[in-house]
């Protein structure tokens, strides 16, 4: 798998998520937010969230 992002940068926009996700009405929302002031896809913001820290397919 391409590992694009560090480590440090996908727990840095889980925090970033946490943090901003009160002010969005949705999580989705709060999703692309994030995703945009970082650089990223909305989707890796968002398999950063369902897998945590680990990529998709790692154990």
């Amino acid at each position: 798998m391409n590992r694009k992002y560090s480590p440090e940068m996908r727990e840095r926009a889980l925090r970033m998520l946490a943090e901003t996700r009160p002010s969005h009405p949705t999580m989705m929302s709060a999703v692309r937010h994030v995703a945009g002031l970082l650089g990223m896809s909305p989707e890796t913001v968002r398999l950063s969230r369902l897998f945590g820290i680990k990529g998709v397919g790692e154990v």
